[in-house]
């Protein structure tokens, strides 16, 4: 089997998007080593995707050719133009990948993000993915920080604690992927359900395939909610607060409904949240 080196020194969310990459790569007959500065195996899912911890290199460069970095900012970020981190800068980069190999890339609803669920642990998810199904609708809220300047770090508690109130009595449920302290019975966070540091964000994808309504501004568990089963699903709701909107509405393509705005005003914030899930 061919070996090529990935590595990518940037944030969480720059590593996921990293998966278009290794998945064309795998299904083209290589098997990847991959290096990345989060101390977490965030590819422990992936077959044929060899985890090979932290690398200190320069972020900007490949180093030989059959290594490349795979963030999207490298190159004097050649890849970028004014939407910034979205799908279609993305691909840019790893269609530039390919071209040295003479692969033809899939259809872009196939290069989308993936998961594969399968190859994680969770079974001990079961019984809380019960439980939130009894709801009439369930509400993933991403409300880590972003690390790159993609959205205004706005505090989401009160944004939280204000819905879990106002929505009390149509049954629903609001998941926050950052435990904010809130004690509400329509509130909990993430890890309650998922139980699991090493793999946190990995499940952070397999818990928002549950979720009919993911909230987020470009944080990196945001990003682990961009798989293809969320966004070619009809079924889904996205709403995002970002500065560009190609970052916020990260797959234009997508079959889930995209709901953007650039509003970052907490009281007008949870206004457009209460109006988009009724």
């Amino acid at each position: 089997m061919k070996i090529i080196n990935l590595f990518n020194n940037a944030h969480n969310g720059d590593i996921f998007y990293s998966r278009m990459v290794i998945n064309e790569l795998i299904k083209n007959g290589f098997n990847v080593n991959y290096f990345h500065n989060n101390l977490q195996n965030l590819v422990n899912d992936i077959k044929n995707c060899n985890y090979c911890g932290r690398i200190d290199i320069n972020k900007n460069e490949d180093f030989n050719k059959n290594t490349f970095n795979t963030w999207i900012g490298k190159d004097n970020a050649k890849f970028l133009d004014d939407k910034g981190c979205c799908f279609e800068n993305n691909k840019k980069l790893t269609l530039d990948i390919l071209l040295n190999y003479n692969i033809q890339p899939s259809v872009d609803k196939d290069m989308l993000p993936q998961i594969y669920f399968n190859n994680l642990d969770t079974e001990s998810m079961v019984d809380s993915l019960n439980y939130i199904s009894e709801r009439k609708k369930v509400i993933l809220i991403c409300n880590n920080d972003t690390k790159s300047g993609q959205s205004v770090n706005f505090k989401f508690d009160d944004i939280v604690l204000n819905l879990a109130n106002n929505f009390k009595k149509f049954n629903y449920l609001f998941i926050v992927s950052n435990d904010i302290g809130i004690e509400n019975e329509n509130v909990i966070p993430a890890s309650s359900i998922i139980k699991d540091k090493e793999n946190e964000l990995l499940k952070i994808g397999y818990l928002s395939t549950f979720c009919d309504v993911i909230i987020g501004r470009a944080s990196g568990p945001f990003c682990f909610t961009h798989v293809k089963q969320n966004l070619m699903s009809e079924n889904k709701k996205y709403i995002s607060f970002t500065n560009k909107r190609e970052e916020g509405v990260w797959f234009e393509k997508s079959k889930a409904t995209q709901i953007w705005y650039d509003e970052f005003c907490e009281y007008e914030v949870l206004k457009l949240i209460q109006r988009n899930i009724l």
